[in-house]
């Protein structure tokens, strides 16, 4: 884990990376940004609804969106450690995203939708915002507050991002419940014979 801290700049930005794809709730995003012209939004992935957002993102007139296709490796770790937030607005029950790992690890809070595994990760109004699955409304007023977080909040939520990864995805602690995890299996099977 590399904890990064951010400035607290005008240039903030959130991104969302991923597959460009119905059930990850991309239109739900940028119904809630429509109205939001001073929220900047990267999005970094493709997929089959890039095409259409693309166009909506022209009859909206969001200039406030930019696509920054696949982005993989150095690249796309520096893009969520220089990310505001990100956004995972899923519509789709998602275990235990990834993204959410990713971020945290590098101290980049999360807006999430209420679904799956998410709220799981997300400690609503400390590590990031949790928000009803396809209420655009809803992410609507999450963004807002968050672009509106005085910055010594806003580095508290940074901060608590990264010591829930450190406590519950580093290696060694995640070994470490793993093997309890395999003893106790055995200790259950021995008892059985």
């Amino acid at each position: 884990f590399d904890y990064y801290v951010k400035q607290n700049d005008a240039k903030k930005y959130y991104l969302f990376y991923g597959r460009l794809s119905k059930e990850k709730g991309l239109l739900t995003l940028f119904k809630a940004i429509k109205d939001l012209p001073d929220v900047h939004i990267k999005i970094a992935g493709t997929g089959p609804m890039e095409k259409t957002l693309v166009n909506l993102k022209k009859e909206w007139k969001l200039d406030n969106v930019e696509f920054l296709g696949y982005k993989t490796g150095d690249a796309l770790t520096a893009l969520v450690r220089q990310a505001y937030f990100v956004i995972i607005p899923s519509e789709c029950y998602e275990n235990n995203p990834m993204t959410i790992v990713e971020s945290y690890a590098v101290g980049t809070p999360v807006i999430g939708s209420e679904i799956g595994g998410i709220p799981e990760i997300i400690m609503d109004g400390k590590t990031g915002y949790s928000f009803s699955p396809a209420n655009y409304m809803d992410l609507r007023d999450k963004i807002k507050q968050a672009h509106c977080m005085p910055y010594a909040a806003y580095r508290l939520f940074s901060q608590e991002a990264f010591s829930f990864a450190e406590e519950h995805f580093s290696k060694d602690r995640y070994y470490n419940k793993l093997v309890h995890f395999y003893n106790s299996l055995l200790s259950n099977n021995e008892n059985r014979c």
